[in-house]
This record gives C-alpha cells, structure tokens and sequence, in this order.
C-alpha cells in the first residue's frame, strides 16, 4: 500500500488519507479532485466548495475571489469590496460614487446646455431659467417643450438576478404632484445598452415594466433576469397637466450597472 495498511484474516486493505483516494490498482492513493467532483456532480452554485473560484491542492482544495472582492472568514464564501468607503476612489464633489459587486463606477453629472446643478439636490440639473407659463390650452411654448429637471440615479445588480414569483422586482419609483387638479403621464424609454463582454445578450425594453403604484407614481421594475457585464440606460419622463392644461415635464436617467458575476 502507498499509504495505509489494513491487515484483514486471509489479506489487507489499503486504504488513503482524507482527500486521496485508492486508484484502481487498489494499492495507490492519488489525489481527489474536489472542485471537478462537485461541479460534475450538477449541484447548484450555492452548495459548490467556492463560491468564487477552486483550485485543487493536493489532498484537499483552496479558494479564491476575483479583483474586487476578499475571501470570507469561512475561507469558501467572497465578500464585496466597498472601495467607495474604503478608499477615496472618485475625486471631487462633482462625482458620485456608486460600488458595484467586485468593483464599482465614478458618475459624474455634466448638465445639458441650458441646464444648471441643482443646490439643493446633487444629482438634478434644472432649467436655467425658469419655465414660463402657457396659459393656451392650444399652445405649447418653446420653453416648455424641454424638461424642467433631469435627474440622475445609478443603480447597480449581479449577473442574472433573480425574478420573485410577482414576476418583477422594483428597482425605482418616481412620483409627481400630489395636487388633485395635476396629473400625470409616464413614459420608460430604454435608451441603451452596452455588454462588456462577447456573447453577453444586450437588455432589450422588454425586460422592464412600469406600472402605476399610487396617484401620480409609477414603479420601474425587472421583469427578466440580465446577464452581465452590461451598462443600461434608461429614461423615465413625466408630463404634468395642471386643470387639463400641459404644465411641462422632468426626466429622470437611470443609469444601471449588471456586474459579471451573481455573487
């Protein structure tokens, strides 16, 4: 035997140490594999030795992470680096930071022309001048005819994530005047999307939905599950109708980060 013997009545046994096992010759103990056997074994990713990434050792296995995460306590799970907290990533007040899984995105907001920063709110640019009001109702100004704000909102999720049994999971809502004599309409454009890697399907407009959730409010939301890494952009615009008559409207982007991996 190569490792360990067994005296039996008429024979013996050999046998190995834990993460080797007898060859067919029933004498050799040769490496076992772990992270081929648990992958051709069809469990799901949750139960796989790694999380992120195996490498086979001798009698036993090791685990690893890709850039932007670090290897749990447990030594099988990866965690997030947070490098918009731990490390002074994007410079200046003019950038948001926002921390993906595994990395993360410095968004600065340039204001169209016309457009100035919002004091008030970091992420709005708003009119430079203020929207004059168009009291024909057969009438829409030229001043009107541009959104009274932009908005920007970054938001950001792993590779195919997955749908609740509703069918949609809520990614943002927008809402307009509370006023009972304002109404208002909504429209989700998809104005991009960029994959980062071949064979990635770019999001179609389809993967998302927008229903109304309250009295002037509407819900954005994930109807399929995207595979990553892919950047999306999406437009949401509200018109508002003060008595019936058009009052303008606002634009809020939503930028979106799918990450490449689902952890």
């Amino acid at each position: 035997c190569s490792d360990k013997c067994f005296n039996t009545w008429g024979g013996y046994q050999c046998s190995c140490e834990s993460g080797y096992k007898l060859s067919a010759d029933n004498r050799t103990c040769v490496d076992v594999d772990e992270c081929d056997e648990f992958e051709r074994k069809g469990v799901s990713k949750e139960y796989y030795l790694c999380v992120g990434k195996c490498h086979n050792t001798p009698g036993s296995f090791r685990c690893s992470c890709p850039h932007g995460y670090r290897l749990g306590t447990d030594e099988r799970t990866c965690q997030d680096i947070n490098e918009c907290d731990e490390t002074n990533s994007c410079g200046g007040d003019d950038q948001i930071c926002l921390n993906t899984r595994g990395g993360h995105r410095c968004n600065r907001i340039d204001c169209p022309s016309g457009y100035e920063r919002d004091r008030t709110h970091k992420s709005r640019c708003k009119k430079t001048h203020a929207t004059a009001v168009c009291t024909d109702r057969t009438c829409i100004s030229e001043d009107l005819r541009e959104p009274m704000a932009y908005t920007y909102n970054y938001l950001t999720f792993t590779s195919n994530m997955s749908i609740p049994a509703t069918g949609y999971l809520d990614l943002f809502t927008m809402r307009g005047p509370v006023l009972s004599v304002t109404t208002v309409q909504f429209e989700l454009t998809l104005n991009s999307a960029r994959v980062g890697a071949a064979g990635v399907a770019p999001a179609m407009r389809d993967y998302f939905q927008m229903r109304r959730t309250a009295f002037n409010e509407a819900m954005v939301s994930l109807a399929k599950p995207i595979q990553g890494p892919q950047d999306i952009e999406l437009e949401l615009e509200v018109k508002l109708y003060h008595g019936g008559t058009y009052g303008g409207s606002a634009k809020a982007i939503l930028y979106i980060y799918v990450t490449e991996y689902s952890f």
